[in-house]
This record gives C-alpha cells, structure tokens and sequence, in this order.
C-alpha cells in the first residue's frame, strides 16, 4: 500500500484508516525522540600578572548525564501500540502515549581537566602559550537491550591534551605580521566509543587528533583595515555519524585536510561610507579511505565495509566563497546597506555505501552549481520619550535566486542522481528595537 500522496507528502489520512481497521493496534505512529541532558560543574581561574607576562591557570570539573529514548505522541487513530524491544517488558505489552520505545539509554561522562596560558607582551611583539589536559570517563546504560542488574558497561577511560602558541610583531604603526599553531587530542565522542548501539566498549578506539597553523599580515590605516592569512589544519580519526534515506553510517577514523588562503578587509573613502570585502580559496578533502558500519532506522546492525574517499573533497562546505558589501549613511540616523555573495566549488556529501568497491576510487563526488547572491538592508535610528529606538529591514535574495545549498551525492555522482537541498528564495524581515 502506497503511504504518500502523489506529491510524496505523507498520507496521513490513510494511516489513520489503516490504524482504525486492526483491533485498535497502531502499526503506524508519531513518535518523539528525547535527548534529555544535565550537566553539573565547576570552573576555577587564577590569573596572575609578573612583570611582562599574565599567567592563566584553572581547572574544570564536569558532569554530565544524558538520556535518550523514544516515546510514543500521537497513535494516529490507534488505542496501543506494540514494539519487543525492551526485554525487561512482558512480550506484546500495548504501549500508548508517553511510554517509551524502540530504545532507552543513559551515558555518562565524568571530565577533570586543567589549563594554562602564558602571555608576554613587549613594545611590538605580543605571544602566547598555552597547554591543557584533562581525564574523561565514560559510561553506557542501557534499560532495553540488558537484564537488570547488567544494564551498565565498564567504564572507559581517556586521557587528552593539547598544545597552542602564536605571536604577532607590529613591524610599525600600520603593518604587522603574525602565526600561530596548535596540536590537540580529543577523547572520541562517546557514540564511537561503543560498538553500535550496544554496551560493547570498542578496544581501538581512537583519539581525534588536530594539527593546524596559519600565518599572516595584516594592514591598519584611517581609511583601510586588511588582513592576509594562510592556513593548513589536518584532522585525523575523526568519528562521523550521517544519514541517507533511512540508514544511518558510523564512520570511524576519518582524516581530512583543510587548507587555504583567506583575505578580509574593510576601506572607507569618506565619512559616510563603508565597503567591505572578502574572499576565501580553500582545498579540502580527506586524507583516507575510511571503515564504517551500517545501521537501520530502527538502529539494527547492517554490515561493516570500507568506502574508498581518498581525495574526494570535503562535502557541503563551498570552498571558494566571496563578499563584498557597501553601506551608506545618507543623513543622521539612516543607513542603506548592499551585499553581493558568492559560493563556489562546493560539493554533495559523499555516500558511504556507493564507495564500497574499488572502482570508486579516485571519484570526486558532484560538484554543485556556483551560487550569486544579493542581500540589501535599511535602518534607521531615532528616539521615543528619550529611548534609543532603531527600526531596521532586510531583503534576502533580492533577485529571488534559484540556488542549491547541500546534497547527497548520487550513485553516479552527478545532478541526475543527487538528492539536493534549495536555499530559500527572496524573503523580507522587518525588526524594531527599543532600548530601556
């Protein structure tokens, strides 16, 4: 039986009808799923200044305790509904709002870490260090797929750290130069510490791992404010969840490169009026081919396969992206602003599952249409019984653009196969804002 209408929208009607017709049982439902946290914590500062040098330290303590599960919210014409997964539930119990199903877990994270930061500062030369490590313990309960009194896994335990320095010279009172660079392990997210969605502690896993560094020069005159910068961040064994068409992919030590140069400046020619411009030219792709496993959108086990993305670039992220805007105060109080973008060589979010083999090798995901943007934006200030007032307006995608924002890239990676995702055509806002 056909459940969409013939413009792929949910029929909900006829689930209504199918529901009514079964002795009350609702094979369909409207379902909630909860991510409920709490967090508790302290963080402590001690700053301390000898001679030329402000010293930082602190310590930060955390508890966190998170819970998920689904719940039942609409029966759509139904009286109960079934679902086994909870072993600690007679078998067939009907379910109705409010009770949970599919899963229900808890995680448990305790953290203990501690910093410091050194900065000393001369006449036209300014740096920093600072370094960090903290203590994360983990914990997984589970209340559906264990017995009571086994519902708990071990706790894990993960030590990271991180290193961070950069300085700057004022060469003079209108040039300087400047670098900095850091290195950091991070403990994985607590879903890649796990095997799936079980309380089996995976015994790989692996440390996130950052290594970045960017230099630059920036400019400072009345009329001109600029800065040129160059930057290099390779990222390893990162853990990645994504999802496409009702399957869901762990992805475990995924390595990626992000490189580029970025350039911002702001110039005012006369009293009144402003321009600003930038422009940014990035190269970002991953490292590796990467291992991941496959799961239902009940979250049941699929497989476990390799998917080759070696030099496929990173998805969803235009890579070569400029702007440039004008404001202009016409008279005291109201301002007319202008702003052109542009997004270039973005590309669909590769799939894992249609790079299992090896003739995928090698082969970029689709590479999205160029998109041309045009914002334009009004405000005005002013006073009511003595309160700053201001009264502002904004025009989005002035030209009413037709443009794609993300995709999934298709089986044969291009547009024909690609679901997409558009960016909202022309829309208007229009605030006021008093001020007591």
């Amino acid at each position: 039986m056909e459940w969409r209408t013939g413009d792929g929208l949910i029929n909900w009607d006829k689930m209504i009808a199918h529901n009514s017709g079964i002795n009350g049982q609702s094979d369909f439902l409207i379902g909630n799923a909860v991510n409920s946290h709490e967090w508790y914590g302290i963080l402590s500062t001690y700053i301390r200044q000898i001679d030329n040098i402000n010293l930082t330290l602190g310590v930060d303590s955390r508890y966190y305790l998170g819970h998920h599960y689904e719940e039942v919210d609409d029966l759509l014409g139904g009286q109960f509904h079934i679902d086994n997964k909870n072993i600690n539930r007679p078998e067939n119990t009907p379910l109705r709002e409010g009770d949970k199903y599919n899963y229900n877990n808890d995680m448990q994270v305790l953290w203990n870490g501690l910093f410091a930061q050194a900065e000393i500062e001369f006449d036209r030369f300014t740096a920093f260090m600072s370094a960090s490590a903290s203590a994360q313990t983990v914990r997984r309960i589970d209340y559906f797929q264990y017995e009571v009194g086994n519902q708990k896994s071990d706790w894990v335990n993960f030590i990271s750290w991180s290193i961070k320095g950069g300085a700057n010279y004022n060469i003079n009172d209108n040039h300087n130069v400047f670098a900095n660079a850091g290195y950091f392990t991070r403990a994985p997210f607590v879903k890649f510490v796990f095997d799936g969605y079980t309380n089996d502690v995976i015994d790989d896993a692996q440390y996130e791992k950052v290594l970045t560094f960017e230099a630059g020069y920036g400019y400072r005159s009345r009329q001109l404010d600029a800065k040129l910068g160059l930057y290099r961040t390779e990222w390893r064994d990162q853990g990645l969840t994504q999802s496409f068409q009702g399957q869901s992919f762990s992805l475990l030590g995924l390595s990626s490169l992000h490189q580029g140069i970025e350039f911002e400046a702001t110039y005012k020619p006369i009293k009144d009026l402003n321009i600003k411009a930038m422009a940014s030219l990035g190269d970002w792709s991953y490292i590796d081919d990467v291992y991941f496993q496959e799961f239902d959108d009940a979250g049941n086990f699929i497989g476990e396969y390799n998917a080759y993305i070696k030099d496929v670039n990173v998805g969803n992220s235009a890579q070569i992206t400029a702007a440039i805007g004008v404001d202009y105060s016409f008279f005291k109080g109201f301002k007319v602003g202008l702003d052109g973008n542009y997004f270039g060589r973005n590309f669909a979010d590769f799939d894992p599952t249609n790079r299992t083999t090896v003739a995928s090798s090698g082969v970029n995901a689709w590479q999205l249409p160029d998109a041309y943007l045009m914002d334009m934006n009004a405000s005005y200030k002013f006073k009511i019984s003595g309160l700053d007032t201001r009264i502002f307006g904004k025009v989005t995608n002035v030209f009413d653009t037709e443009y794609i924002t993300d995709a999934d890239d298709g089986v044969e990676n291009n547009w024909q196969t690609s679901p997409v995702y558009y960016g909202f055509g022309r829309t208007f806002s229009l605030g006021m804002k008093v001020n007591f």
